[in-house]
């Protein structure tokens, strides 16, 4: 059952990769950039610490959301 929430928000962070703010947002990264995979891979991983460290302390703590 610990996975069902788990799932959920990796369904709604995929949907939300897709709206318009992102899209834009990464479309002008990419624009100017030499190397527009590593501008999409240092964004990505821009996004994902602060989700995996925020993530780790409520484990580490006990706290449910």
């Amino acid at each position: 059952m610990l996975e069902l929430p788990f799932l959920v928000g990796g369904l709604f962070g995929v949907r939300h990769t897709f709206e318009a703010d992102h899209v834009a947002a990464v479309a002008t990264l990419v624009e100017d950039d030499d190397r527009p995979v590593t501008a999409g891979l240092a964004w990505g991983v821009g996004h994902c610490l602060p989700v995996l460290a925020l993530g780790g302390l409520f484990l580490a703590l006990g706290v449910w959301v």
